[in-house]
């Protein structure tokens, strides 16, 4: 009787430990946010996370290809929750993040903007961000800046192989922001400079590469991208009314 009693107690406390409907939506949401801060850092900088502030967005084939990987797992993960079995608040959380992830999805699969929109690549507000914002010590966020401006290379070159047939109006646009961002490296950062002196040397490289880059890009934009751009800038009826709805 003593054993049978110790059993049931012993099965009653691991039911007691099995995780709710709504402790796995807890997790999945959890695993989406720290997913989407770490796969989107200019997003986590505006937001106030600054532990990817020397990052980029992958927009190679490849980190396109895991952000749909990443993306479709949590959708499937969502699916196989009880939705009736949630609380009323994580019910609304929810439809929430199933129509965002559902959103995302169609946004890199069908709308591609990343392929035909330069605005998308334009890196001015994540660079002015780190260091007009006083989160931290001023050299901690040069320090930032300048990890950040060592990889701006590559999300340029992401930029020139993945565009193609954009709208002529957003290269004009492109081609504004990106001579911005060569006034900023080039004028503005010296304000912040030198108010940390200290920090001239080790941003100097990083800063000098960023403006090389930033040039051969601006000449992209320019000279290739926009003979290759069309009039038309609106999506169509059908891409519209899937972004609409």
């Amino acid at each position: 009787m003593v054993r049978q009693g110790a059993l049931l107690l012993a099965l009653t406390t691991s039911l007691w430990a099995l995780p709710t409907p709504d402790d796995r939506f807890r997790e999945v949401a959890e695993q989406f946010t720290e997913y989407y801060l770490r796969a989107n850092p200019e997003a986590a900088t505006a937001l106030g996370d600054h532990r990817y502030d020397g990052r980029w967005t992958d927009y190679t084939p490849d980190g396109i290809r895991r952000s749909l990987e990443q993306q479709k797992d949590l959708l499937t993960r969502l699916d196989g929750l009880p939705v009736q079995d949630l609380s009323l608040q994580n019910q609304v959380d929810y439809d929430i993040l199933h129509h965002h992830l559902e959103g995302q999805l169609w946004s890199l699969e069908e709308l591609q903007e990343y392929r035909w929109n330069p605005l998308v690549y334009n890196a001015g507000p994540a660079l002015y961000a780190i260091v007009a914002r006083d989160y931290a010590p001023l050299a901690t966020r040069l320090e930032s800046l300048a990890q950040r401006l060592e990889r701006l290379p590559q999300l340029l070159q992401a930029a020139s192989q993945q565009l193609d047939l954009p709208p002529r109006l957003h290269c004009q646009v492109a081609v504004q922001q990106n001579q911005g961002n060569l006034s900023f490296l080039r004028k503005d950062l010296e304000a912040f400079l030198s108010q940390a002196p200290e920090m001239r040397a080790r941003l100097e490289g990083p800063r000098q590469r960023a403006i090389q880059a930033l040039e051969e890009y601006g000449k992209w934009l320019e000279q290739d991208l926009t003979r290759r751009a069309r009039p038309e800038l609106r999506l169509g009826p059908e891409l519209y009314r899937k972004k609409l709805f």
